[in-house]
């Protein structure tokens, strides 16, 4: 149900263009399990249904977020 949440709420955040916010959310729903193949559908849906701008700018949250989250695993 957690993850179900998340999932809503990165769609509705995207939607709203409040990226700052989608970011954090992004965050928790890592932390909660959302895998990258989830993700990845997730995207999908926001590009379909808020817009490809929506959905690239996105992207480039969530890759950066991939990025810092390996960062933190190799320490």
């Amino acid at each position: 149900e957690k993850l179900a949440n998340h999932i809503s709420s990165e769609g509705i955040l995207a939607a709203m263009n409040r990226m700052h916010e989608w970011e954090l959310h992004l965050r928790g729903a890592i932390r909660n399990g959302l895998t990258k193949d989830e993700l990845q559908a997730v995207l999908h849906q926001i590009a379909v249904y808020a817009g490809v701008p929506v959905g690239v700018e996105c992207m480039r949250i969530a890759r950066k977020v991939f990025a810092a989250e390996d960062a933190k695993k190799k320490e």
